[in-house]
């Protein structure tokens, strides 16, 4: 299963996905490591003062909701939030 960004996304409707093998995030044609894909969701989050209405508000929110639940998989897990979007 993927995503497809297109919230002005350039270029539009960049498609993502996850590997649990490989632990590794595919941004349109480019395989990025979980460790440094995480990196980069750190960076965005601290590097910049937030604006009043800046989404990373909801972002945090909505991990800091997240539980583990069963996964897709038998004996696996996955993290659910809590809150809907």
């Amino acid at each position: 299963m993927s995503l497809t960004l297109g919230l002005g996304t350039v270029p539009k409707d960049l498609e993502v996905r996850t590997y649990h093998q490989a632990c590794s995030v595919r941004l349109g044609e480019y395989d990025i490591s979980m460790q440094d894909f995480l990196e980069a969701v750190k960076y965005v989050l601290k590097n910049t003062d937030l604006a009043p209405d800046d989404p990373r508000r909801e972002f945090v929110e909505y991990v800091q909701c997240m539980r583990e639940v069963d996964g897709y998989t038998v004996g696996l897990k996955r993290l659910e939030s809590t809150k809907l979007r």
